[in-house]
């Protein structure tokens, strides 16, 4: 089974335009910052109904710990209000 991960391999994965997306400080767009944290996922042994989850977590309002593993992978995700 590939590890090299992107979410427009996953239909299940629910990319919301929702917030803002910063890779290594630099504001990217949803899917390129989606696109890192899968391969970052995949290199790391997160199976990947869980990486889908942390990453659609992180973008709400109470994902804090979500954001904490997205952000080892490099990535900030400030989440919108709505």
């Amino acid at each position: 089974m590939r590890n090299d991960v992107t979410s427009e391999h996953h239909p299940n994965c629910r990319l919301r335009n929702m917030g803002k997306y910063f890779l290594r400080d630099i504001e990217v767009t949803e899917p390129d910052a989606a696109r890192a944290w899968f391969s970052y996922a995949g290199a790391h042994g997160i199976e990947v109904p869980k990486a889908i989850s942390i990453w659609e977590d992180a973008s709400s309002e109470e994902g804090f710990e979500s954001r904490r593993m997205v952000g080892d992978a490099g990535i900030r995700v400030e989440p919108g209000i709505g």
